[in-house]
């Protein structure tokens, strides 16, 4: 009989002062295990005999660690030539896209910073 997937869970582990990868996968684990609905099996008559488990695990690789900073402002055309008359480095002038209009800035360490504005009349959520 063909395996079926009943259930996805995810968990999440870290190690922030020991920056353990292992530690935190393992607590990723036990965090999926802790939080999930497996016990629903028994209600139809299974037990842990019957479930094939099957783990994939991610794990940043600490060379390539990537952020992101967004700024939101009230009126982004005033914010724009301020911070550009002060010396800004834009990398894009304020462009209407997905319900707001952004542009990207680089800070002095070369990061990417998006600075955004929702247009009126759009609600999220």
């Amino acid at each position: 009989m063909p395996r079926v997937r009943c259930i996805t869970e995810m968990g999440m582990g870290v190690d922030v002062h020991g920056k353990d990868a292992t530690k935190a996968a393992k607590r990723a684990v036990s965090d999926a295990i802790r939080h999930s609905s497996l016990g629903f099996f028994r209600m139809l008559g299974k037990t842990a005999n019957d479930m094939f488990v099957d783990v994939t695990l991610g794990v940043p690789d600490p060379d390539h660690i990537s952020s992101f900073l967004n700024f939101r402002v009230a009126d982004i055309r005033a914010c724009y030539e301020l911070w550009k008359s002060r010396g800004a480095e834009f990398i894009t002038e304020p462009k209407p896209k997905y319900g707001e209009t952004r542009c990207y800035i680089r800070d002095p360490d070369g990061y990417i910073i998006e600075v955004g504005q929702s247009n009126p009349g759009v609600t999220y959520g």
